[in-house]
C-alpha cells in the first residue's frame, strides 16, 4: 500500500503512475490526483495545448495512419473488452442525443420529409422504389 501525498489517502501500488527515477518506482500522486491535475492545467492553458498540439501534428502528419496500420484489430479489442460503453453513453447523455437530433430535424426538412414520404408507403405497402429522386 502507499500513501499518495495530494490526497494522503492510502491505497494499492496499481493507483500510481510508474515513475522509474523514484525510490519504488511509482508516483507521489495516485492516478486520480494526477489525472485532476492534468485537467485542470488543460483547461487553464488551453492555447499553450493547442499549439503544442498542432506542432507536434504538423512534425507526425502521418501518425494516426501508421498506427492504424500496425494496430488493425485495436477498435474490435476495445469494443469487446467494453461491450456496453456505447449503450451506456447513451443513458447517460439522453438529453445531448435528443438535442442533437432535433437540430439535425430542424436543419433537414427535405431527408426528413423523404424519410416521412418512405415510411408511409411501406405502412401502406406501396411497391417499387420509395427512395427520394
Amino acid at each position: 500500500m502507499k500513501r499518495c501525498t495530494k490526497c494522503s489517502e492510502t491505497k494499492a501500488p496499481s493507483e500510481f503512475h510508474k515513475r522509474k527515477n523514484r525510490k519504488n518506482g511509482l508516483s507521489s500522486w495516485c492516478k486520480e490526483c494526477d489525472s485532476i491535475r492534468c485537467r485542470v492545467y488543460r483547461m487553464a492553458n488551453v492555447d499553450k495545448v493547442k499549439a503544442r498540439m498542432a506542432k507536434y501534428n504538423a512534425e507526425n502528419p502521418n501518425y494516426q495512419t501508421e498506427w492504424r496500420t500496425e494496430n488493425p484489430n485495436y477498435q474490435a479489442r476495445w469494443q469487446a473488452k467494453n461491450p456496453n460503453y456505447q449503450a451506456n453513453w447513451r443513458i447517460v447523455n439522453a438529453d445531448k442525443l435528443r438535442a442533437r437530433h432535433a437540430r439535425w430535424r430542424a436543419e433537414n426538412p427535405e431527408m426528413m420529409s423523404a424519410i416521412r414520404n418512405r415510411r408511409r408507403a411501406r405502412k401502406l405497402g406501396a411497391l417499387g422504389n420509395t427512395t427520394a429522386d
